[in-house]
């Protein structure tokens, strides 16, 4: 078993981290601040669902990076290959609600559309830039996500991604409310 990335694996998280991205700034494309902040009831705006998946990225990055420190001798046992761990994360039930943990509920920290774009597009830029260049044995490190159980430092990678997806997914639906500004 290869524990780093492998040429392919490299290939699929960039991918996905490119193709989050784009969609990202296509949904956001024809939106102004007054609607980038629009709150509907009992859902997160535009902003929110943004500083979410910037509060994600930061935290499994974080994680990765420190775990990176301490490699186990050991390869984890995880439970899901990279492509059914983005398509469980792109998947969107909008009656199926998931509780975000704490330290990844949005506080309304953006209120302006730019710089928030701007914040993701660093932060994914970093994120690309270790994945082209990383030898860290990403198969070693492990951790637990609270529905999917363990997952290795590939398959974080890769739910990056998906994760991303799934919220823009969910600003699609803010987006489509008739109460929606226009």
């Amino acid at each position: 078993m290869n524990l780093q990335l492998t040429t392919d694996e490299r290939a699929y998280v960039l991918k996905e981290l490119t193709e989050a991205e784009d969609y990202l700034k296509t949904t956001l494309s024809k939106i102004d601040d007054h609607q980038f902040v629009f709150k509907p009831e009992k859902v997160w705006s535009l902003a929110e669902c943004l500083e979410h998946i910037l509060l994600f990225n930061t935290t499994i990055f974080g994680i990765i990076l420190r775990k990176a420190e301490a490699i186990r001798d050991t390869v984890p046992e995880t439970q899901h290959s990279k492509e059914k761990l983005v398509a469980i994360m792109q998947k969107r039930r909008p009656s199926y609600r998931v509780q975000a943990p704490a330290n990844l509920v949005p506080t309304g920290k953006f209120q302006e559309k730019k710089g928030a774009i701007q914040e993701f597009s660093s932060q994914l830029a970093t994120i690309k830039n270790f994945v082209e260049a990383t030898d860290i044995p990403l198969r070693k490190i492990a951790f637990k996500h609270m529905a999917l159980g363990l997952v290795d430092g590939v398959g974080w990678l890769s739910m990056i991604g998906g994760h991303t997806k799934r919220h823009i997914m969910q600003m699609e639906e803010v987006i489509a409310r008739a109460d929606f500004p226009k």
